[in-house]
C-alpha cells in the first residue's frame, strides 16, 4: 500500500496548490488492487479521500494480503500529527495477525453501514441505542483537531443537547483520531476533574 500512499499525497499536494476545492475521479495502482478516489474539501485543509468501488471481496483480498500495510496507512491518515514509532504500531500490530482478524473488521464496517446484522443478544441495546437517549453523566467531549477521519465538528447546540449533565467540550490541537494514544495527558485529566465533579 505504500505506492497508494504516496500516490494520494502527491495528488493532494498538487490539488490544493492548484486550489481546486474537488479533483475528478482517479486512480492508482497499489500491488493488490486499482484503486478510484477523489478528493474533496477546502483547498487549504486536509484532503479529504473518497474511495470508489470496494466490495467487500475486494476488501478482504487486500487486508489479508498486506495487514499491517494497510493499517499503518490507516494510523497516518487517521492521525497525521502523530509521530509514532515503528516499536509502538508493532506492539498493536500483532493482534492483526489474529485469525479471525479480518472478519471482524470487514463486519465491523458492514455492521455499522447496516449491512449486516449484529449480534442477536445485543439488538434490544442496539434499538434503544438508535433512539438516542440523552447521556446522563457529567461528560466532557474531547475531539482530535487534525483527526483525519471526521475532523473536528464545529460547537453546535445538538451535540451539547445530546448530555444532561455536559461539563465542557475541547478540541485538542495536534492531535488526530487517536486521543487516548496521541494526548493520554489531556484524557487523563478530563477523566479526574469528571470525577471530582461527581464526588
Amino acid at each position: 500500500m505504500a505506492a497508494a500512499g504516496e500516490g494520494w499525497a502527491a495528488l493532494g499536494r498538487n490539488a490544493r496548490a492548484q486550489g481546486s476545492a474537488r479533483v475528478a475521479t482517479r486512480t492508482v495502482q497499489t500491488p493488490v488492487l486499482t484503486i478510484g478516489f477523489e478528493e474533496r474539501g477546502d483547498a487549504s485543509g486536509f484532503p479529504v479521500i473518497l474511495l470508489h468501488g470496494f466490495p467487500d471481496d475486494v476488501r478482504r483480498a487486500g487486508l489479508e494480503r498486506d495487514r499491517r500495510g494497510i493499517c499503518r496507512l490507516l494510523w497516518k491518515t487517521w492521525s497525521p500529527t502523530w509521530r509514532f514509532t515503528d516499536a509502538t504500531f508493532d506492539r498493536t500490530a500483532v493482534s492483526f495477525d489474529n485469525p479471525d482478524f479480518v472478519d471482524v473488521v470487514i463486519h465491523s464496517y458492514r455492521h455499522r453501514n447496516a449491512n449486516a446484522a449484529g449480534e442477536p443478544r445485543y439488538e434490544e441495546v442496539e434499538r434503544r441505542l438508535a433512539q438516542r437517549p440523552r447521556i446522563e453523566v457529567p461528560s466532557i467531549v474531547l475531539h482530535g483537531a487534525n483527526d483525519g477521519v471526521a475532523g473536528a465538528p464545529p460547537d453546535e447546540p445538538a451535540e451539547r443537547a445530546m448530555f444532561s449533565s455536559f461539563k465542557g467540550r475541547r478540541v485538542v490541537r495536534g492531535a488526530g483520531h487517536f486521543l487516548p494514544r496521541e494526548r493520554p495527558d489531556v484524557v487523563s485529566s478530563a477523566l479526574l476533574e469528571l470525577l471530582v465533579a461527581t464526588r
